[in-house]
C-alpha cells in the first residue's frame, strides 16, 4: 500500500487558481486606494499653496496693474504647480466725483496635475481697498 502524504500537482494547482482570484481584486483595490491618496495629497498642497498665496496678497498693498497676470506662474519649490491671480473690482464709491474706497473680488486659481488630468482649486475673497 502506497501511504505516503502530501498534495497532488492537480490540488496545487487548483489552490493557486484559487489564490489567483482572490488576489486580483484585492490588487484593484489597493491600486485604486494609491490614485486617491495622490489626489488627496496633491488637491491638499494646492489649497494649502492658494492660501498661501492669498495671505500674501493680503499682506502687501493690492496694485490691480501690477498683480494681475494672464498667464500662469510656477509656484517656487512646487514645480508641479502653477497658479494665477485675478482681481476685480466689486464696488467702487465715490463723493462728489472723488473715490473714496472699492471692493476687489480676489480669485487665485491653483493648477496641477493628476494622471495626465489637469485639476485646479480656487479661493476667492472680498478685499477693501481704502484711498
Amino acid at each position: 500500500m502506497n501511504n505516503e502524504k502530501g498534495f497532488t500537482l492537480l490540488e496545487i494547482m487548483i489552490s493557486l487558481l484559487i489564490l489567483g482570484i482572490a488576489l486580483v481584486p484585492m490588487y484593484n483595490a489597493f491600486s485604486s486606494q494609491t490614485i486617491t491618496v495622490k489626489y488627496n495629497a496633491n488637491k491638499t498642497e494646492a489649497i494649502g499653496l492658494a492660501q498661501e498665496i492669498m495671505e500674501n496678497l493680503k499682506a502687501k498693498n493690492l496694485n490691480k496693474e501690477i498683480l494681475m497676470s494672464d498667464d500662469r506662474k510656477l509656484i517656487q519649490g512646487h514645480t508641479d504647480f502653477e497658479y494665477e491671480i485675478n482681481i476685480i473690482d466689486e464696488l467702487v464709491e465715490s463723493i462728489g466725483g472723488t473715490q473714496i474706497n472699492r471692493l476687489l473680488k480676489v480669485k487665485v486659481t491653483v493648477y496641477y496635475n493628476i494622471s495626465e488630468q489637469e485639476r485646479h482649486v480656487e479661493l476667492i475673497t472680498k478685499m477693501g481697498d481704502w484711498q
